[in-house]
């Protein structure tokens, strides 16, 4: 039966697969169950998933997986195939969730009695989907992170990242802090600094780009920003060159406003687009230069709560420097 569980583990691939639960992984798995239900009795499944549980899942929270266990266990008073094959997506889905979160917890810069500081990878949202029964449910920064610590009385988004965006991240730990944070936001007491590569050799100096955005819908009902300057909201973000070359440059920004897609279609507008960037950049260069992902980088993040503590925290990212 050990054999059946851990054949069952390769199958799913755990600690891989958050991003593809799709049809056919779940009927591979269904096919790997099938066999092993008709021959073993539900509670006997349990209690081999439960012995086995640190090779299955990892050195996940044991008390966590007896609470998944144990609500299978009512789901499998039915004798149902189908209840079993939930309750195995659960507990697994678990395990393969608490991998990745295992990850964020790594990826935290600095951490407080009132915030914790990460450099966000990448890739991942910052907060989930619900997506359809295919696709699966997707996590995000602070579902993964409320994963990882059960007992913590609060988690908040402080701000947003874009999901290929990476850097600098602030989560609330107190309500209290998340409002200090929000009123520094709107009184423009919080200074947001980011790398981007962008196409082509910079020109000018420092740059002042102040241009309204306005989120549009488009006839396929896709949604991007573009500058308007009778409808959009103001955005202004400041551009310094920090290397250049003859097929792109190395900027440092400031945002003074925090609009959606704000520096990427900034960029794109003063004809300057971000490397990577294939809503608002320009694809086929993409193409040519390979970019695996927006060369975009949240650098920096500098705060103060008056009479409690100043905050200057610093993700670099050297990776993005093609010069040194």
């Amino acid at each position: 039966m050990c054999a059946d569980v851990m054949g069952l583990a390769s199958v799913l691939n755990v600690h891989s697969t958050l991003q593809t639960k799709c049809t056919s992984l779940r009927l591979r798995a269904s096919m790997a169950l099938r066999t092993t239900f008709q021959a073993n009795s539900c509670s006997a499944l349990m209690a081999s998933v439960w012995h086995n549980r640190f090779a299955v899942c990892g050195s996940f929270s044991s008390k966590a997986i007896l609470k998944l266990l144990m609500r299978a266990n009512m789901d499998a008073k039915r004798n149902s195939f189908m209840a079993w094959v939930e309750a195995m997506f659960r507990i697994l889905g678990y395990a393969c969730s608490m991998s990745i979160a295992f990850d964020v917890e790594q990826a935290i810069i600095f951490e407080d009695l009132r915030f914790i500081f990460l450099d966000k990878p990448a890739g991942l949202a910052v907060h989930g989907v619900i997506q359809d029964e295919e696709k699966g449910d997707s996590l995000g920064v602070i579902e993964l992170l409320r994963q990882s610590r059960p007992f913590a009385p609060y988690l908040e988004l402080a701000h947003r990242l874009d999901k290929p965006t990476s850097g600098v991240l602030v989560i609330a730990k107190r309500k209290s802090a998340l409002r200090a944070f929000q009123k520094q936001q709107e009184n423009r007491g919080v200074d947001k600094y980011y790398l981007a590569l962008v196409k082509g050799k910079w020109q000018g100096g420092h740059q002042k780009v102040d241009a309204p955005l306005l989120k549009t819908t488009a006839k396929d009902g896709k949604w991007f920003v573009q500058v308007d300057k009778q409808k959009g909201k103001r955005a202004v973000s400041y551009f310094a060159p920090v290397k250049a070359h003859e097929d792109c440059s190395l900027v440092r920004v400031k945002i003074i406003t925090g609009r959606t897609h704000q520096i990427r279609v900034h960029a794109a507008w003063i004809g300057f687009p971000v490397l990577g960037d294939d809503r608002y950049g320009d694809k086929a260069l993409n193409q040519r230069q390979t970019c695996k992902r927006l060369m975009l980088h949240a650098e920096s993040i500098k705060f103060s709560l008056p009479g409690i503590a100043d905050y200057d925290i610093q993700a670099p990212y050297q990776d993005f420097n093609p010069y040194k």
